[in-house]
């Protein structure tokens, strides 16, 4: 998987630079192909991540089930494996009790409060130097930052995008990616149990529409 990850790298850097000359000599036929041609491989590229999360995410419950203590990784990725989880943008209080419920090592809850400016930082640095980046969800009227909602920058726009009825989805999504997660655990705690409630509270109105545990 790795190995396939940068080929695509490889191509989609190579393709930028044919859709640059192509612009450059005024092609507009080859460069429109080419932007579809890189469009492809960019989508390639983020479904070749999001597997990689995936297989991440399963082997982090497999620890987290074990009683070995599992090393610190930095507050970014524990971020990562949390929103991963969820599937959806959450706000900060729930990828906390997400991560307790579910991963080992502390999360520092006051390195939330500055990671997008972080993610912000490092990306102006270095671009797309990274597989990932932690950014604000957006809201669909202006495609500004929604406040308060993380969401992880490969996902495809329809999950970063939150909309008038987005709560509601992203709640039932949510919810069952947490279920699916307590039943992979043998010996799921009180914090994991009492997940699905913190879930519900995140998105406003879902008490009308689900019923109250």
């Amino acid at each position: 998987m790795a190995e396939s990850l940068e080929i695509l790298e490889r191509r989609i850097d190579e393709l930028r630079a044919q859709v640059r000359r192509a612009v450059g000599t005024g092609d507009r036929d080859r460069s429109r192909a080419l932007r579809a041609e890189l469009k492809k491989a960019e989508r390639a590229w983020g479904e070749a991540v999001e597997e990689l999360d995936t297989r991440a995410l399963t082997g982090e419950l497999a620890q987290r089930a074990s009683p070995r203590p599992g090393p610190l990784l930095p507050i970014r990725e524990q971020v990562h494996q949390a929103l991963t989880l969820l599937g959806v943008p959450a706000a900060p209080r729930l990828i906390l009790a997400t991560h307790d419920a579910f991963f080992s090592g502390p999360m520092v809850a006051a390195r939330l409060t500055s990671i997008k400016r972080d993610e912000e930082r490092s990306f102006r640095a270095a671009p797309h130097a990274r597989a990932y980046y932690l950014c604000a969800a957006l809201t669909a009227d202006l495609l500004a930052p929604a406040r308060g909602l993380l969401a992880v920058s490969t996902w495809n726009l329809d999950r970063r995008v939150i909309g008038p009825l987005s709560p509601r989805v992203d709640y039932l999504t949510a919810a069952m990616h947490v279920a699916e997660a307590i039943r992979r655990l043998p010996d799921a705690g009180a914090e994991a149990l009492r997940l699905p409630a913190q879930v519900r509270r995140q998105y406003p109105g879902s008490s009308r529409w689900h019923p109250v545990g």
